[in-house]
């Protein structure tokens, strides 16, 4: 089964292949292909862009700890 989240912006899909995140640029001309995150996703939340700042990715895992990306996937903080 898989699941996909949507940033509010548009501009990026997470991808959830059983409990593994794959992140996906939905841009008209993406500027990556598909980018695995991690395993053990219990949770996909994106950053609110309202307010100017960009975008980030926060995956909520299984071991009850959470990952941390920026807009292309990469890991932002101590993860």
């Amino acid at each position: 089964q898989i699941q996909s989240f949507n940033s509010k912006d548009g501009s990026r899909m997470i991808k959830l292949a059983g409990n593994d995140a794959f992140l996906y640029d939905t841009t008209g001309t993406p500027a990556f292909k598909a980018k695995y995150l991690a395993s053990g996703v219990t949770d996909v939340r994106f950053s609110n862009t309202d307010n100017g700042k960009p975008l980030q990715i926060m995956l909520g895992l299984s071991d009850g700890s959470f990952a941390l990306y920026d807009a292309d996937g990469n890991a932002v903080g101590n993860n």
